[in-house]
């Protein structure tokens, strides 16, 4: 099997009260930096899967996640057997390690991730590692479950 990934940095709003993975609730009025190759969007308000990974609709306090569309490729020459099979799902919040088993599976469109910030967001401080890149021994193990995949959140 081999398996190919695109992933999107996006921002969800949280509750304004639920602290992060690192236990803060403080925010500040501009986005962190951030690796500048991965595109950046926030989560549209009438997103349908906006609370099925814990995200407000309308929310201004925004806080980093991760969406990824992974491309799986099933290919046997022996059995005859070439199967592509997409998969989406959204991690969220980021924390300082990223746990690629709780990934929630949505079904998520372009139009559910929007270019631009709400005029009044606020991005919550996090210990996620939002301008580090894997190691390239890292990147070339998709498996891997000590991930530091890149976020925006900005």
């Amino acid at each position: 099997m081999r398996s190919a990934s695109a992933a999107t940095a996006s921002t969800a709003a949280t509750d304004g009260t639920a602290p992060t993975s690192a236990g803060e609730t403080e925010t500040v009025p501009v986005a962190p930096s951030t690796v500048d190759d991965v595109p950046v969007r926030w989560l549209a308000p009438d997103a349908p899967w906006a609370a099925q990974v814990g995200a407000v609709p309308n929310g201004t306090r925004l806080a980093p996640s991760l969406a990824m569309r992974v491309t799986l490729l099933y290919d046997d020459d022996k059995l005859d057997l070439r199967e592509t099979e997409v998969w989406v799902a959204v991690l969220f919040p980021l924390g300082a390690t990223v746990d690629p088993a709780a990934a929630i599976a949505v079904d998520h469109d372009d139009r559910d991730l929007r270019p631009e910030a709400p005029s009044s967001a606020t991005y919550v401080l996090t210990d996620a590692p939002l301008t580090g890149r894997p190691s390239s021994r890292e990147s070339r193990r998709p498996s891997s479950t000590t991930c530091t995949a890149p976020a925006r959140c900005r």
